[in-house]
């Protein structure tokens, strides 16, 4: 993008006015989006497409349904979960049959929408891989309580507090968010935990 511009515009359609003066939601082409933030380009080509809620409910399946196809970033993948549970009504069941994920998987991306905004940009694909936070260390954090988060990151991402030490911090009530202790995301973590157990036997299995 930097060397020939963007060739292909993003897709944006109109929203009422939200509490930060955003009137546009985006709709495909957020990498497009970090890559003219990161070239100091400064506009972005976008194409504005007039929805109605069917077909903008049309279109977010069809993106999903399509999910397989090229990679997407953790926060992608969570605001799609987010659309489909809280719009279209959809069970968790529903949308891992359309995402091909596990609900326990679902239910991890989109804690990641509990992180405070600078965290979340620790994840930003076009972050340097030495100060980019992992998906699993971000998964962690997510249980904390935000005044908390940014520190621990910090910390995690610079070296000085292992994967170890923040998880048995994430597991300690007294680090834990309120929403976190009121949905019992303990079990759901043991449940991950159990998944990737089995996955590690299956793949030994499958090496024997």
């Amino acid at each position: 993008i930097k060397q020939d511009g963007q060739l292909q515009p993003g897709l944006i359609r109109p929203i009422p006015e939200d509490a930060e003066g955003h009137t546009f939601e985006l709709l495909d082409g957020e990498r497009r989006l970090l890559a003219v933030l990161e070239a100091k380009i400064p506009f972005y080509r976008a194409m504005e497409v007039l929805l109605t809620d069917d077909e903008a409910t049309a279109y977010l399946v069809s993106v999903a349904l399509n999910f397989n196809r090229k990679e997407h970033t953790p926060l992608e993948i969570a605001y799609a979960i987010e659309y489909m549970n809280d719009t279209l009504d959809m069970t968790y069941v529903e949308i891992g049959r359309t995402l091909g994920f596990h609900p326990v998987q679902l239910s991890l991306h989109r804690g990641l929408l509990r992180l405070v905004p600078q965290v979340q940009e620790m994840l930003a694909p076009n972050r340097p891989r030495r100060t980019r936070l992992s998906f699993v260390g971000a998964v962690h954090l997510s249980l904390m309580r935000e005044e908390l988060q940014l520190r621990y990151a910090e910390q995690y991402i610079g070296g000085t507090l292992s994967l170890g030490r923040l998880k048995r911090l994430t597991q300690d009530v007294k680090f834990r968010s309120a929403h976190v202790l009121a949905v019992r995301t303990p079990d759901i973590y043991e449940q991950w935990r159990s998944l990737a157990r089995r996955a590690k036997t299956i793949q030994e299995n499958l090496a024997d």
